[in-house]
């Protein structure tokens, strides 16, 4: 393996090792929501107030759209059966 694609080896578990600790997902989720803030302010008409359903519609009906609700739910459904499992298993 040369010294380049050693280093890009390393760069790259460094990259999955970030992304997949705790600190990683949280830096992956303000980006994200800094993001959809930026696109919002860019994109903002004060002359068509829209709610939150109608902003979760207009997210559905984009390209990435569907992916992003799909893994925002399933996100949500984990941390509720984890925190099921923790309410009931919890010892003080």
């Amino acid at each position: 393996m040369t010294r380049f694609a050693y280093g890009l080896l390393r760069l790259r578990l460094a990259h999955n090792r970030k992304r997949d600790s705790p600190v990683g997902s949280v830096n992956s989720a303000v980006g994200v929501v800094g993001w959809f803030l930026l696109k919002a302010a860019i994109e903002f008409d004060p002359s068509a107030p829209v709610g939150i359903g109608g902003a979760l519609s207009k997210l559905a009906h984009a390209t990435y759209g569907l992916w992003v609700l799909s893994i925002t739910a399933a996100r949500l459904i984990a941390f509720a059966v984890f925190d099921l499992f923790q309410a009931r298993f919890h010892r003080a």
